[in-house]
């Protein structure tokens, strides 16, 4: 039997529809909660190898997402390829003139990712954490950055396959703390409120379907300097590794300029042919990483897409060649929103699988914000 539920009642035994109300006063506090929301914006800040990527969202009550921002800046090289202290704090003086100022009276929550090449990917039974924690220290203490290791690790297996013990393999990701909180502080000093920092790994595979609307088996950033693979599962992330870049006889020491873009600048015009031998390398580890990841997990080998990201797969045809020399469909990452940013001679219209992680980040900020997503 269903008892009654009783009206709502105030200290002084009103009901509260009984409690007047001011003209006006709902709609009001609605617009302030819209303004509010408005002004609140979610701030990927992807730092590459020779360059910086911010992006910036906006979520719509609806649930649409809006791209809002698309800024790029180059960072200092080392002299000769040696990376050095000095060269470390150029970049940082770097970061602190050239990254973009939040607008007075904006909110912006960001999501920071550092360099790929300043992060190692590991994949290591659980009962040898521990282990890697000191190797990771040791590693990073003898490099450039004179730093303790920050370390993050995750099951390759997702928790569908149970709960992971001490002989289950973990993927591993390390980087140099004493970086990772200097950039920290940079972006805090200049008004973004950090939410979390998250390897390239993590942030891509878990909002590569929100912003893609593309279900894929896994993403693959093709970069200049060092590409990454990772394979996403039914909870979330699993094998992540890192891959070479282009070669260097591709690279040259230029800055690339891919296809039709070549200036005189570059020596190399890149396209999908003078690829060919270095995406043969990348569809042989994806065909590994795949099976690998799959044997973990007790699955076939997925028929979903593959998707490609980074500047790398911007390049005309090299698409199709991967999915003829990787026998899989392949995806290139597409942004899934109706809005984004206007184009300008910095940002073109093909620019969304350069900008992918940076958006994965911002969306990682939005995740964070709202359920702890990531600290």
């Amino acid at each position: 039997m269903m008892l009654p539920t009783a009206s709502p009642q105030l200290a002084d035994g009103l009901p509260h529809a009984a409690v007047p109300r001011k003209i006006g006063e709902g709609s009001l506090r609605e617009r302030r909660h819209k303004i509010k929301r408005e002004r609140l914006r979610f701030v990927g800040i992807d730092l590459g190898e020779s360059e910086v990527r911010v992006a910036g969202l906006r979520y719509r009550r609806s649930g649409e997402i809006e791209w809002l921002q698309a800024d790029r800046f180059s960072l200092p090289q080392p002299i000769d390829g040696e990376p050095t202290s000095e060269w470390l704090r150029e970049v940082m003086q770097r970061l602190i003139d050239r990254l973009p100022r939040p607008v007075d009276g904006d909110n912006c929550r960001a999501a920071i990712a550092l360099p790929m090449s300043w992060t190692q990917y590991q994949t290591v039974p659980g009962h040898e954490l521990s282990q890697v924690r000191i190797r990771s220290a040791r590693l990073f203490q003898n490099s450039i950055f004179r730093s303790d290791t920050h370390l993050c690790h995750w099951p390759l297996a997702g928790i569908h396959c149970g709960h992971p013990g001490s002989d289950d393999q973990y993927v591993v990701a390390a980087t140099a703390r004493r970086a990772a909180c200097h950039v920290l502080e940079i972006a805090s000093s200049i008004g973004y409120q950090v939410s979390t920092m998250l390897p390239h790994a993590v942030a891509m595979v878990h909002s590569a379907y929100a912003l893609t609307q593309i279900n894929a088996q896994c993403v693959l950033w093709l970069g200049e300097q060092g590409s990454l693979i990772s394979v996403r599962h039914a909870t979330g992330v699993g094998l992540a590794r890192s891959l070479p870049g282009l070669p260097a006889h591709l690279v040259a020491g230029q800055s690339l300029c891919f296809g039709s873009a070549a200036t005189s600048r570059s020596r190399v015009t890149l396209d999908a042919f003078a690829l060919r031998p270095y995406l043969s390398d990348i569809a042989s580890e994806f065909r590994n990483t795949s099976r690998y990841a799959a044997r973990n997990e007790n699955v076939h080998a997925s028929d979903l897409p593959l998707l490609i990201a980074g500047p790398v797969s911007e390049i005309p045809g090299v698409d199709e060649s991967l999915a003829t020399l990787a026998n899989t469909p392949v995806a290139r990452w597409r942004f899934g929103g109706n809005r984004r940013p206007t184009p300008t001679s910095q940002n073109s219209p093909a620019s969304d699988a350069t900008f992918s992680a940076a958006l994965s980040l911002a969306c990682a900020a939005e995740k964070a914000s709202n359920r702890g997503y990531g600290k």
